[in-house]
Order: structure tokens, then C-alpha cells, then sequence
């Protein structure tokens, strides 16, 4: 541990201090120290960290090789970050109350800071963490200051087990317990068909599946055996946050709305007698276009759907219609809600996003950059930015309350398949035309991570509920589960005998 040697004098005791781990380092540190440290000139409580400074220094000044003098800048900031820690935490475990680690954090450090700690302790990348402190459940993004954590305080971990959903186009979707990393159950969506999609329920156990054939069906988990189906030919579907209703659009154009418990449709989401919104020129066009996209917003109040150049906006108890939304010039491929469901963004072919305004209809801001068709449009988890996916082969990060693009991250082959913006915004995931899947910081675009492994070209990633671990499906008909602090593939999903289409990680 490099607490403990804030006060150290002796050339032994700095390299003590920097805990070196390989023989490279090793070298490095003990020819600046050789070369450079002088014990005569050092008093007795000088800081140690200052006497590492001061050799670089030197060393710099005397033009010693740059790589060698960079080696151990680098490990030097790395000290100064552990020195500075002010918070000396106890972890126990929140059934039991075991002792699980003790650690030394900043007081500006977040949950998902001590989460990752703690996983890097435990070794067991199989759930997912969660601090309580006192009578609060820390949210991920929340400091340990803002928390009220002060020093020698205990925190509580609350272990998930985590199950990653995947789904083929042989036909199966199946379930993956990572703490034992085997295939739990296969469900079967369509023996002569293919999945195009499954998702889990967030409040039960069933599982929503649908087939090129447009074959939408809910199974058990837990058996595999099939529940319901949902009537008609589906094109595709997705469970409210509340896990309680479905919605759906269908090769007929219509968006419905179904109880997830018992497979019954409940609601058409289509106006009668009249077009979708007011005295537009553009409505008789849209009218004719098939719907093509329709999905809740995050309180499940409210669905969007998008119909030609038209979105719209409906009530999801009653599927009352509330709303258009008018001004692309091409077809709305992709809409989401943001994250307090008051905004909406859309993406075109138009090669423009565009938000909106839910309750008043109004454009706020028009998203000009892409050079062709938008496929996809999000808002980060603060609301604040928007991450756009195009046919030009860039991932687009945007700044709301000016609307200009503040950076563009490009994809391999000019190919993006999936981008996501990590659960705290700090970065954003991408799978594109390769075989490897990559990290952006979102602050300043590098590429901080590149997670390799696959023999084919990934068609989508996305993180675990805790930010800790990604999930990604390939072409080579397998999934990877990757450690996003080391990098390291902790466990390959095998068991599909064709392309996988999706790979999610679920609690």
C-alpha cells in the first residue's frame, strides 16, 4: 500500500513506496534514483514524494532519454493520487456483516469508484455492487462527500448476481449465469426462424422474443417454457420500465400496446377518422409510410412513435394520442425520451437529430454534422449531452445547451453497429466493422480502452448494470464478457451455432 510512507527519507523507503510491480519499472526507477537522488541533501521529514520529484526534475534538466523519465512521471502521478486520499473506509458485507477489504479513497470519489475497488478485491466479477450507507443506497454517480462518508466510516455491499441474455439468429435465445459462466436455460423462439430481439422483463421472470417471422412470444426464464404470444405479425417490440405493458409495431402499421402478464393487446395507438396531427402538407405523405418505430419513455407514461418524417407522442394508460412532431426531412429511423422523459430526440435519414419539446411540440435544437442518415440518438444520464450514430461512420457526442458537436469518434470500416454512453457519462462504447469494441473517454474523445478477442466483427456491446462489465456479441457466433478496469475478457458465451445479434448483461 503507498499509504503509511507520507513521511519517508531514505532512497529505500521511496522505493518501497511506489509499490513496483514489474522489473521494467523496477529498472527505471532504481537508475533515476541512482543517478539522481541525493541523501545528503535531504532532511530527515522531507516528504517522500517530493524527493521522487525532485530526482525527475534532475533527471530532466540533465536530459536523461524521454521514455525513461516518462515511465516514472507516470507512476509519480499515480502515488500522488493514492497520497491524497483522506478517507480510510471499512467494507462489510450487507447480509452477513463479514469484513470484505479495507480501503483509502478521496472524499471526491464516487460509488462506482469504491464499487470498482471492491471488485478488484473480491475477484468476482459475476454481480453487481451496490453501496448502502447508513439508511441510503448510494446511487453510482454520487461522491462519498455528497454521501456524507467521512473518515473511518463503514459502508455496506449489496452483491447481485449477474446473467447475460443473448440471442442468435439460430433461432435461440438463451441465459448465461456469470458467477458460474454456464448456459442456464435455451429458449427457443422459432425453430425455422431467426431472433431479431430479446429482452428480460425488469420486474419478473418472463422473456419477450421475436422471430424474422414475426413471431413475438414471452417464455419463462427460469423452465424456458413459452407463456404467450402476442397476436399478429410483429416487427418488433420492448417492455416499459415498469415491466407491466408492452409495446409493439406490427407489419400492418399499428403500434399496440400489450399486457406483459397475460399477452392480451390493450390499446391501438392509431388516430380514427383523421390524420396524425393537425393541417400539415406532409400528413397525407406520412400517412401512407409504414410505422416503423415505437418505445416507452423512462417513467413508461408515454411512447413515442415514428411513422415517415412524423413523430408522435401518445399516452401510455389509454394510448390517448397527445402530439406530432414535424420538421425532418426523410424518415425517422430511431427516437428516445430523455431521461426525465420532458425532451425528445430523434434521429433521420435526413442526416440530422433533432430535439424536441414533449408538452409544447416545440424543435429546441437542430444536430447538423452527419453526412449521411442518422440510425441512432441518445441523451447521456444527466440530460446535458447526446450521442448520435450514423451511416457516415462517426459517433457523435453533442452538446445540448449549444447544440454544436464537440466531438466526432470515428468507426472501424466506417461501420458503427451499437454506441452507449456509460451509465455515468464518462464514456462512450463502441462496436463497429471490426473485431474490436471500444472506449471513449466522453470528456475528451482518446480511445482509453480497445477490448480484443473476437474473430469477427461485433454487432453490439453494452455495459452491466453497474458499469463495471461489457457484454458484447459477434459474428463468430460467440459472447465476450470484459473487465472494463483491466481490459481482460473474463468469460467467452459459447453454446450458439450462428451470428448473435444482442448481448446483454442483466441483474
Amino acid at each position: 500500500q503507498v499509504v503509511g510512507f507520507r513521511q519517508a527519507p531514505s532512497h529505500r523507503t521511496v522505493q518501497a513506496l511506489l509499490d513496483i510491480r514489474s522489473g521494467a519499472m523496477a529498472r527505471a526507477i532504481g537508475m533515476l534514483l541512482g543517478m539522481f537522488y541525493d541523501e545528503e541533501g535531504t532532511s530527515e521529514t522531507k516528504d517522500a514524494l517530493d524527493e521522487l520529484r525532485l530526482v525527475v526534475e534532475r533527471a530532466e534538466t540533465a536530459g536523461v532519454e524521454e521514455e525513461l523519465v516518462e515511465t516514472v512521471r507516470t507512476k509519480l502521478a499515480e502515488l500522488e493520487r493514492e497520497v491524497n486520499k483522506e478517507l480510510r473506509i471499512v467494507v462489510r458485507h450487507s447480509f452477513s456483516g463479514e469484513l470484505l477489504t479495507m480501503l483509502r479513497m478521496n472524499p471526491k470519489d464516487t460509488a462506482a469508484n469504491l464499487c470498482a475497488l471492491v471488485h478488484q478485491q473480491l475477484g468476482d466479477v459475476g454481480v453487481a455492487l451496490r453501496i448502502v450507507f447508513g439508511d441510503q443506497l448510494l446511487e453510482h454517480q454520487a461522491t462519498l462527500a455528497d454521501a456524507g462518508v467521512c473518515d473511518g466510516d463503514t459502508v455496506f455491499i449489496v452483491q447481485t448476481p449477474l446473467r447475460c441474455l443473448t440471442a442468435s439468429l439460430d433461432g435461440t435465445a438463451r441465459i448465461h449465469e456469470l458467477q458460474r459462466g454456464e448456459c442456464h436455460e435455451t429458449m427457443i423462439a422459432d425453430l425455422d426462424g431467426q431472433i431479431v430481439s430479446a429482452s428480460l422483463s425488469p420486474i419478473s421472470s418472463a422473456l419477450l422474443t421475436v422471430s424474422s417471422e414475426g413471431r413475438a412470444s414471452l417464455w419463462c426464464s427460469h423452465t424456458g417454457q413459452p407463456l404467450c404470444e402476442l397476436q399478429g405479425e410483429v416487427m418488433s417490440c420492448s417492455f416499459a420500465a415498469d415491466g407491466r405493458s408492452i409495446v409493439s409495431v406490427s407489419d400492418d402499421g399499428v403500434a399496440r400496446i400489450w399486457c406483459s402478464e397475460t399477452g392480451v393487446c390493450m390499446q391501438k395507438l392509431q388516430m380514427q377518422g383523421q390524420s396524425l396531427g393537425g393541417d400539415r402538407a406532409e400528413e397525407d405523405e406520412d400517412d401512407w409510410e409504414e410505422l416503423r418505430f415505437a418505445a416507452f419513455s423512462p417513467n413508461s407514461d408515454m411512447i413515442v412513435t415514428c411513422r415517415g418524417k412524423v413523430a408522435s407522442v401518445w399516452e401510455a394508460k389509454g394510448g390517448k394520442f397527445v402530439k406530432s412532431f414535424y420538421g425532418h426531412g426523410d424518415r425517422i429511423k430511431f427516437a428516445a425520451f430523455s431521461p426525465d422523459g420532458l425532451l425528445m430526440i430523434s434521429a433521420s435519414a435526413d442526416a440530422t437529430a433533432r430535439i424536441w419539446d414533449v408538452s409544447s411540440g416545440e424543435c429546441l435544437r437542430v444536430l447538423t454534422g452527419h453526412t449521411r442518415e442518422v440510425l441512432s440518438a441518445t441523451f447521456s444520464p444527466n440530460g446535458e449531452r447526446m450521442l448520435t450514430a450514423s451511416y457516415d461512420g462517426t459517433v457523435r457526442i453533442w452538446d445540448f445547451f449549444s447544440g454544436e458537436c464537440t466531438m466526432s469518434l470515428p468507426a472501424d470500416n466506417n461501420v458503427v453497429n451499437s454506441a452507449m454512453f456509460s451509465f455515468d457519462g464518462s464514456m462512450v462504447l463502441v462496436a463497429s466493422g471490426s473485431e474490436i469494441i471500444r472506449l471513449f473517454s466522453s470528456e475528451t474523445g482518446e480511445c482509453c480502452m480497445s477490448l480484443s478477442g473476437h474473430e469477427d466483427w461485433v454487432r453490439s456491446a453494452a455495459f452491466s448494470p453497474d458499469g463495471m462489465l461489457v457484454a458484447s456479441a459477434s459474428y463468430d457466433n460467440t459472447a465476450r464478457i470484459w473487465n472494463i478496469l483491466s481490459g481482460e475478457c473474463v468469460k467467452v458465451l459459447v453454446g450458439h451455432t450462428s451470428a448473435l445479434v444482442s448481448a446483454e448483461i442483466v441483474s
